[in-house]
C-alpha cells in the first residue's frame, strides 16, 4: 500500500503546476477513503511523508530562473576566463545571499575556476548554458572536513580530515542546483594522485549536501569529471532530482553517479548517468559506525532514467543504518551496464534492508543480471562479530534480460537468509544455472527455473 501511494505522488510532482492542483489531487487520489479503509496503517504512516513532499513540489513547481533576487558572480569580481581563480568572488556572492535571506547565485556563460565553496538556505545555484564551474587542480583550494560519522575512518575513503566537496551544503533548507551548464570536478588530477598514493586525505565528492532538506537538482544540469562520488546526499530529506546528466570518465575510480546516503523522501527521474561505478547507490553507513549513527535511507523512488555505462542501480554495500521502502522501476539500460538488480552487503553491517522493489525493466548485455551478495568485497577480520543484514521482502517483478553470462547470484549467509520474491522474470542466458546460497522466497513464472522457491 505504501508503494502504491508513493507511485501516485511521483506523477503529481512531475505534473504539478500549482499548489491548488496539488492540494486537491492529494485529497482525491492519494488519500482515497476506500484505499485508506483497506490500508489504514499504510495511509497513516505515509501521510506525513507525502505532505512534506507535496510541499516541496509546490515550492519548486517551476524550474524557471530569476524567481529570487539575482546575485551575478561577475558583479562580485569573478572573471569566468578559466584561468583566474574565482573562489573569493563566488564566496562573497554567497555571503550577500546570506545577508539578503536568500537569492539566486547566477553563473553566466564562461568558465569559473574555483576551489570549494558553500551553499546557504533559500538559495538557487543557476549555471547558465555555456557556463562551467571548474574545480581547481590545486588541492589547497579545497576545504577540509571532518570524517563522515557513519563510516569508519579510512585513509582512502573517509579520512579525518577529508577533502570537502567542490560545492557543499550543510544543514541548509531549500536549495536548488540547476541550469543548462556544467559543474566539472577536474577529476583526472585527483585520479592520478589517488592512484599514485599522493593524496594526504581522502578524495572529495563533486557536490555534497549534508543534513539538508527541500532540495532540487537538475533541469538540464551536467555533472562531470568528479574526483570521487559525484552527487552525495547525506542525512538529507525531501529531495527531487529531475533532468540531471552525469557524465564521468569510464576509467575513473569509484565515481558513483549519485549516492543517497542515510537520506529519505527522494525522487530521481528523467535523468541520465554514464559512469565508472554504480549509477546510483543507496547507502546508510558501514559497520559499527553506521549502526551507531543509525539513520536509514527510506522512501525512495527511482524511475524513468536513462542508464548507460555503469555498474547498476545499487543498494549497498554500506547498509548498517538500514534501507527501507525503495522502488526502482521503468529505467532504461543501454549496453554497458553491469547488473539489472544490484544489492550488496557485508556480514558485519547489521541493519535491515526491506520493502525493496525492482520492476518493469529490461536489460541487454552485462555481467550477472541479478546480484544479491551479502559478502560483496567484504573482508572482516577473523575475530569480527558477525551481524548480518536482514534482507526481507525484496520483490523482483516484470523483468527481462538477455546477453549476460548467468541469470543470478544470490550469495547470502546462513545466519540470515535473504528473502527475495520473483514474479514474471524472463532471462535468456547461455548458462542456465543460478547461483544460490541461503536465499528463500516465492517464485512465479521465472525462467530459467531458479534454484529456490515454490
Amino acid at each position: 500500500a505504501t508503494r502504491v501511494l508513493w507511485s501516485r505522488v511521483s506523477v503529481l510532482i512531475l505534473n504539478a503546476d500549482s499548489k491548488k492542483h496539488l492540494k486537491y489531487t492529494i485529497i482525491s487520489q492519494i488519500l482515497n477513503p476506500q484505499r485508506c479503509k483497506m490500508h489504514l496503517k499504510a495511509c497513516g504512516s505515509t501521510f506525513l511523508f507525502l505532505s512534506i513532499f507535496v510541499t516541496l513540489a509546490a515550492s519548486f513547481a517551476s524550474p524557471s530562473k530569476h524567481q529570487q533576487p539575482i546575485f551575478n558572480v561577475l558583479d562580485f569580481g569573478a572573471k569566468g576566463d578559466g584561468k583566474t581563480k574565482d573562489t573569493l568572488a563566488i564566496s562573497q556572492a554567497v555571503q550577500a545571499i546570506v545577508a539578503a535571506g536568500g537569492g539566486e547565485l547566477y553563473f553566466p556563460a564562461g568558465t569559473y575556476l574555483t576551489g570549494s565553496f558553500n551553499l546557504t538556505s533559500n538559495m538557487t545555484l543557476w549555471v547558465e548554458k555555456g557556463a562551467t564551474i571548474m574545480g581547481s587542480p590545486d588541492p589547497q583550494d579545497w576545504h577540509l572536513l571532518q570524517a563522515m560519522p557513519s563510516y569508519p575512518v579510512d585513509t582512502s575513503k573517509n579520512s579525518n580530515p577529508r577533502f570537502g566537496s567542490l560545492i557543499h551544503g550543510y544543514q541548509n533548507n531549500k536549495i536548488r542546483i540547476m541550469g543548462s551548464g556544467t559543474i566539472n570536478g577536474n577529476g583526472p588530477v585527483w585520479w592520478k594522485a589517488y592512484r599514485a598514493h599522493q593524496l594526504p586525505h581522502s578524495r572529495p565528492f563533486l557536490v555534497e549536501l549534508m543534513e539538508c532538506s527541500n532540495i532540487e537538482v537538475g533541469h538540464g544540469l551536467t555533472l562531470t569529471q568528479s574526483p570521487f562520488w559525484t552527487l552525495h546526499f547525506y542525512g538529507s530529506s525531501n529531495i527531487l532530482v529531475t533532468g540531471l546528466h552525469v557524465e564521468n570518465d569510464l576509467t575513473a575510480p569509484n565515481t558513483d553517479g549519485m549516492d543517497i546516503d542515510s537520506s529519505q523522501n527522494v525522487l530521481v527521474t528523467n535523468s541520465s548517468i554514464n559512469t565508472a561505478d554504480d549509477h546510483i547507490a543507496i547507502k546508510s553507513g558501514y559497520g559499527e559506525a553506521g549502526r551507531n549513527w543509525g539513520r536509514p535511507s527510506r522512501n525512495i523512488l527511482i524511475e524513468n532514467n536513462m542508464l548507460g555505462v555503469g555498474a547498476g542501480l545499487a543498494i549497498g554495500s554500506e547498509t548498517a543504518g538500514s534501507v527501507q521502502n525503495v522502488t526502482i522501476r521503468r529505467n532504461e539500460f543501454s549496453i554497458g551496464a553491469a547488473n539489472l538488480v544490484r544489492m550488496k552487503g557485508c556480514v558485519i553491517n547489521g541493519g535491515v534492508v526491506e520493502d525493496i522493489e525492482y520492476s518493469d525493466m529490461s536489460f541487454t548485455v552485462g555481467g550477472t543480471i541479478i546480484l544479491v551478495d551479502q559478502m560483496y568485497e567484504c573482508h572482516p577480520s577473523p575475530n569480527a562479530t558477525v551481524i548480518p543484514t536482514i534482507v526481507k521482502n525484496v520483490n523482483l517483478r516484470n523483468l527481462s534480460a538477455s546477453g549476460a553470462l548467468i541469470p543470478g547470484n544470490f550469495n547470502c549467509v546462513k545466519e540470515q537468509p535473504c528473502q527475495v520474491n520473483m514474479n514474471n522474470v524472463k532471462i535468456t542466458v547461455p548458462i542456465k544455472s543460478w547461483v544460490c546460497e541461503n536465499v528463500v522466497g516465492s517464485v512465479d513464472n521465472v525462467t530459467p527455473v531458479p534454484c529456490y522457491g515454490n
